[in-house]
């Protein structure tokens, strides 16, 4: 994909006001560009009939046809598309799934700008990679592949930091691939919120993961946090 290329993105979701966000967000985002809509499986299906995209940003809700089911027509049907998952389906089931059918990236509803736009940059990134290169090194497989080395010894940690603790917290963060607020690790951690709270902030400030500030069902705002 050459600098001038724009990628083709095809957007899923049968709420009005949700797919225009998803729009907005990405039109925001350089290199990218939104060639439709659809609000049901069927309306995907028959666009895809007739026109092309690299990307689908796709509801696992969706009338007539759920995402999941829309993920396998496109496997069986070898629609050479890229799927992002925008949703509020959580179960850990769902999530699975959609790893097994090669979802590219899963975004947890409500979202904000700043994760959306860090899962685009990184598909971007991804298609680079394809085109630049005709073999791979192990190192390039590792980040295709999200394979991601713990950071280094105990020595190197601020005091009051375990490293078997800090791996502990990291190995929950890659397994969830949407982001969530300090409470929910800490219940999932079974470690204290005050703990955690100091694990994220180092790995923040280590650029290890990403802090964004949503606002929940009662419209405060709450930080969540998610593995880059």
């Amino acid at each position: 994909m050459s600098e001038q290329e724009v990628i083709r993105v095809f957007i899923v979701e049968d709420d009005f006001m949700v797919a225009k966000v998803t729009r907005e967000f990405t039109e925001k985002v350089p290199g990218f560009g939104v060639v439709g809509e659809a609000r049901t499986g069927l309306e995907t299906l028959e666009f895809l009939k007739h026109q092309t995209a690299e990307l689908v940003i796709m509801d696992v809700y969706v009338p007539d046809k759920d995402g999941l089911e829309l993920l396998r027509e496109f496997r069986n049907q070898q629609h050479p598309l890229d799927v992002i998952m925008v949703t509020a389906a959580k179960e850990m089931e769902t999530v699975q799934e959609c790893l097994r059918l090669g979802v590219f990236d899963y975004i947890c509803k409500p979202f904000g700008f700043e994760r959306y736009q860090a899962s685009l940059q990184r598909y971007q990134k991804r298609l680079r990679v394809y085109d630049e290169m005709e073999t791979c090194t192990q190192p390039t497989l590792d980040e295709l592949f999200g394979a991601v080395t713990l950071l280094g010894s105990t020595e190197t940690l601020p005091k009051g930091l375990q490293q078997e603790t800090l791996e502990h917290i990291i190995r929950h963060l890659k397994e969830i691939p949407f982001a969530q607020t300090c409470e929910e690790i800490a219940q999932k951690t079974s470690l204290s919120k005050a703990t955690i709270q100091r694990y994220l902030r180092y790995l923040v400030e280590n650029d290890q993961l990403q802090k964004e500030l949503t606002y929940g069902t009662q419209g405060r705002p709450e930080h969540k946090y998610y593995w880059r």
